[in-house]
């Protein structure tokens, strides 16, 4: 089996020197395969392209620690890194659908905060207040979205009438 010597811990570190014509000839190899690798990416769905992109990134972080000396929990990381790459992929997912949805600065500022997890319930009220304009404009901006299947009021109900962004079907999942 191969030793692995990481170059930080190279002794006399000052004294080292790549060795041009084998370095060149690797990383030719290597950029060679990674394109036939991503030509064969092109042809796979996205369920299985997130899923090796998901598992690249898990081993490039593991070896990265692994380097510093630390040895890092590889499932713990591939759960971590799911759920982000999976609210990162919703986020794109949704502007991908509605690129071409004319919205104004405030309404996109606004579904970005839902897309980030917005807490609490949001009313024509936090509408207003968070845009910093009239309860009437906020409720046009609702009813603009509403309209256009961005936004659908909450089933609860109740004294004050709660909004949230409609369910979108997942094209990307991790």
């Amino acid at each position: 089996m191969r030793r692995i010597v990481y170059i930080n811990k190279i002794d006399n570190l000052t004294d080292f020197v790549w060795g041009e014509k084998q370095v060149s000839l690797k990383l030719a190899k290597t950029r060679n395969l990674q394109g036939r690798l991503s030509g064969k990416m092109e042809y796979l769905g996205f369920d299985l392209q997130d899923k090796a992109v998901l598992h690249t990134l898990t081993l490039e972080i593991v070896k990265s620690y692994e380097i510093e000396g630390e040895v890092l929990d590889l499932e713990q990381l591939r759960s971590s890194l799911a759920q982000t790459l999976s609210k990162i992929l919703q986020k794109a997912d949704f502007w991908k659908v509605h690129s071409m949805t004319l919205l104004n600065e405030h309404q996109q500022k606004m579904i970005n905060r839902l897309l980030d997890g917005f807490s609490g319930k949001l009313t024509t009220s936090k509408w207003g207040k968070i845009c910093k304009y009239s309860h009437d404009t906020a409720l046009r901006d609702i009813q603009y979205l509403t309209g256009k299947d961005i936004l659908h009021k909450e089933a609860s109900g109740g004294r004050s009438t709660n909004y949230e962004l409609k369910e979108m079907p997942c094209e990307n999942s991790v």
